[in-house]
């Protein structure tokens, strides 16, 4: 009778793990981690009014003036962020001449090249009397343009972290070396790290690059700590812009985190 009730016990507990097992499995491919849902897109009505999407604004925001007139057909969000992306389609489509002209005249400082031969963009900002605010846009925005071909691209936004005021006088401070005059032209918080990208009214002299470092590659880093938080100032030669990152001072092992230059928001 025991091993009865031992036997059955076991079946039990291992129908509950089976059980158990299966709705792990039923979660892990419900959160995009296994097989890919179908998109739901909801009426582009929807979208608050201070989720620009007017052709002339995103001019301003992706500083290019020739950025080619489109129609927002489809909103879609995310689980995870909640984001909303807006699926935009150009009103004629770009000839390979028309987007390689494009694909020059895009400011460096905002736009990357994907390996699949598409553009991506990213651009946000804090508060107005930090930094300067695209024309129509609120304050502590992150704009993000994703997979532009030829056809059209995605357009998504976040709200950006308000977070620590990178000054005039912050570079001096820091490294006791005086920078020439700078602004700063994207800053991106989210709560544990800032990524800001300066630039400078003119390229930076070599004498203060020296001081900064005496590496001759084309792009010089250094890491500082400063005010309990750990600091990286990256300047790129022969450029008008330095990249800085600010985190904790937190000591990290092996691979728990990725590198800063792997960062992309």
């Amino acid at each position: 009778m025991k091993k009865l009730i031992l036997c059955v016990s076991i079946l039990v507990c291992n129908i509950v793990y089976i059980i158990i097992g299966v709705f792990v499995l039923l979660w892990f491919f419900d959160n995009d981690k296994g097989v890919v849902k179908e998109r739901e897109y909801v009426p582009i009505e929807e979208l608050q009014d201070y989720f620009v999407r007017k052709v002339k604004i995103i001019r301003f925001v992706t500083e290019c003036k020739d950025f080619p007139d489109y129609e927002a057909r489809k909103l879609w969000y995310d689980g995870y962020h909640a984001e909303p992306h807006v699926e935009c389609f150009f009103k004629r489509e770009m000839t390979k001449e028309e987007f390689t002209k494009l694909s020059n005249i895009t400011n460096y400082i905002y736009w990357r090249d994907d390996k699949d031969g598409t553009l991506r963009f990213s651009r946000s900002w804090s508060q107005k009397e930090y930094m300067n605010i695209p024309v129509g846009m609120m304050e502590n925005m992150i704009v993000k343009i994703e997979k532009l071909s030829r056809s059209g691209f995605t357009l998504s936004y976040r709200d950006n972290v308000v977070g620590e005021r990178i000054d005039s006088d912050y570079l001096n401070k820091l490294t006791g070396i005086k920078f020439p005059a700078y602004s700063v032209v994207d800053y991106y918080n989210n709560g544990m790290r800032i990524i800001a990208k300066l630039q400078f009214e003119n390229l930076v002299d070599i004498s203060t690059v020296k001081d900064f470092c005496e590496s001759d590659s084309l792009e010089i880093k250094n890491n500082y700590i400063y005010n309990d938080k750990r600091v990286s100032l990256s300047i790129f030669r022969n450029m008008k812009f330095a990249k800085l990152i600010i985190r904790d001072n937190i000591l990290v092992c092996g691979n728990a985190i990725k590198k800063d230059s792997e960062y992309d928001y």
